[in-house]
């Protein structure tokens, strides 16, 4: 490397690329990099857009083995000049690092999950560290430093943290250096917390990627660098330390790329940001979302925070029409959510979309009662889902599953005030075909909320809801306990749905020991389609009472056929099949 190469100024020459590097070399051994020539970042465009949160580096060399980079001089780099990731036996020696004071986050040579690296004789000069160490072992560094700020050493390590098998030799000039345990460990020493191996993989610390947890700095970059680090291998881990308040933006967890086993140990929180105007540029539709994985877990005691007061706003004045999900899971098999909390999302908590073999248990949802559209689980075009052991109280339904969905299993599910429900649908909307069979909700508790156990279809539909069982259900004065309706239409009043002749069909539904009071005089109400009517629809043991007096209720039914056996408060209104 003798002459000169430049990059493009213009940022859109990036377009169509991760966005993260300019030259990348990647899975080589024994690879050079040798001469007198200049790597040029022609960075300045960078900077001014490093403001905005996004920047890239300049050179990488990654999954290597066995390099060096020899004499050569790196300037103006768009972000770091030069990086070392995941290389066995490296050699940085001779070469020369410029960048003007005022570069944002152009580090002189950034080293992570690297091992036997030497960095000699260097002359750098940026606006950053000279050099940034990050889960290493054997390093050695010498050379001269011309900077404000020369080493940091995991900074972000807790203080008792042991630093070992590093060599510190021959330095000139001045050389700042933040505190640290710099007491000489055997090398049996412990592992960096973000790197900590056992047999069942390798855990990666978000702390240790830059995330500062303060709940105002942009946290995005460093849970994107640590999901990479953590899919790259088998039985990977993710962590995000309780104590800390992480602020990230929306982002997408991508696991194309990823090895099985992935698990996102979730004990801090995470908070979205509260202003709308955080999304533009995005589809608008997501906060955090995780897509194309094979056995990922989430699991831990934190928070997923959605902040999502200002989108309420937006939604109740009629401006926003698309609000964000908080958590969405989607194209993805075998993967869980278990014992975490979410909290105030945009609109929906979590959403399971295209999954096979998901599983959310002990979680727990909140959000006020007046904040719209804000389901607790929803479930779409997945199969063999079970939700068990949750704690849900929203402003919108506490469970809702719609079309493509089948082999749901709801069980020990707790909808507290101002839920509408658990709901199947609205199924049909827009003349579409939906299909729903097989669902089970066994052994729920459900407490002042607007509807109980609904099945909501719009008219001019098609398809089938059927299978369902709804068992051992408590209802706490609950509006519409046990509700059908296949006219389903939430803005009568200002966009009224004209009768249609095609509906959903509804049928094989099951109730059985669903008890308790009713807020409203009719508990049980079948509003079925002359054209495809409800059939095959069987009642047992059904007690509801009226909340405020505990007088009998009544039912209503339309087009509704069925059989019933055991106690029957209210009495049927079946027609007999």
């Amino acid at each position: 490397m003798d002459r000169t190469i430049v990059a493009p100024k213009q940022i859109s020459a990036w377009d169509g690329t991760d966005g993260e590097n300019w030259l990348k070399f990647r899975n080589l051994t024994k690879f050079n990099i040798m001469g007198s020539g200049i790597f040029d970042g022609q960075g300045q465009n960078w900077w001014t857009c490093k403001k905005k949160n996004v920047c890239t580096t300049a050179m990488s060399i990654t999954q290597s083995s066995s390099v060096s980079v020899k004499g050569v001089t790196f300037k103006d780099s768009q972000k770091m000049h030069l990086r070392f990731s995941n290389v066995q036996d490296g050699t940085a020696d001779g070469i020369q690092i410029t960048a003007p004071s005022d570069s944002p986050n152009t580090d002189g040579i950034h080293v992570s999950e690297s091992s036997n690296i030497v960095i000699a004789n260097c002359d750098i000069t940026t606006v950053k560290f000279t050099t940034l160490f990050q889960s290493l072992h054997h390093v050695v560094v010498g050379g001269e430093f011309d900077t404000s700020h020369s080493i940091e050493i995991a900074s972000s390590v807790p203080s008792e943290f042991l630093l070992h098998s590093r060599a510190f030799e021959t330095f000139k000039g001045h050389v700042p250096m933040k505190p640290a345990d710099l007491t000489d460990a055997p090398d049996t020493a412990q592992p960096w917390p973000e790197e900590v191996a056992s047999s069942n993989g390798t855990t990666f610390n978000v702390l240790s990627q830059g995330a500062v947890g303060d709940g105002v700095t942009d946290d995005t970059e460093a849970f994107l660098l640590t999901w990479d680090l953590a899919c790259a291998v088998e039985n990977g881990a993710m962590n995000v330390p309780s104590g800390y308040d992480f602020l990230v933006y929306p982002t997408l967890f991508n696991g194309s790329n990823c090895s099985s086993n992935l698990q996102l140990q979730m004990d801090g929180t995470i908070v979205a940001p509260k202003q709308i105007s955080a999304w533009d540029g995005t589809d608008g539709e997501n906060w955090l979302k995780f897509r194309n994985l094979t056995k990922f877990n989430i699991m831990g005691s934190g928070i997923f925070d959605g902040q999502g007061q200002n989108w309420w706003t937006c939604k109740k004045q009629n401006i926003c029409t698309t609000v964000p999900d908080a958590v969405s899971i989607t194209q993805s098999s075998s993967v869980s959510v278990k014992g975490v909390t979410f909290k105030d999302s945009q609109k929906m908590h979590l959403r399971f979309s295209n999954v096979q073999d998901g599983t959310a248990d002990g979680i727990q949802i909140t959000a006020p009662s007046d904040s719209p559209n804000t389901d607790g689980i929803h479930v779409s075009e997945s199969s063999n889902i079970v939700i068990a052991n949750c704690d849900i109280t929203t402003g919108d339904d506490c469970i809702s599953i719609v079309s493509g969905s089948t082999n749901i299993q709801l069980t020990n599910i707790y909808c507290g005030p101002g839920c509408h429900g658990i709901s199947v649908g609205g199924l049909g909307a827009n003349n579409s075909a939906a299909f729903v069979s097989n669902i089970t909700v066994q052994d729920c508790a459900m407490e002042n909320n607007t509807n109980g156990l609904r099945i909501k279809t719009w008219q001019g539909g098609t398809g089938i809801a059927k299978n369902f069982v709804y068992k051992n259900v408590e209802m706490t004065n609950v509006a519409n306990p046990i509700i059908i309706d296949q006219f389903y239409c939430p803005h009568q009043t200002t966009n009224p749905c004209s009768t249609s002749t095609n509906a959903v069909e509804v049928e094989d539904i099951q109730y059985i020991n669903i008890h308790g009071t009713s807020s409203s005089s009719i508990a049980v109400k079948f509003n079925c389609s002359a054209a495809n009517p409800c059939t095959k629809i069987f009642l047992q043991d059904i007690n509801l009472v009226q909340a405020s007096s505990g007088e009998v209720t009544i039912s209503s039914c339309s087009n509704a056929y069925g059989s019933f056996t055991g106690t029957m408060t209210p009495p049927s209104c079946l027609n007999m099949d």
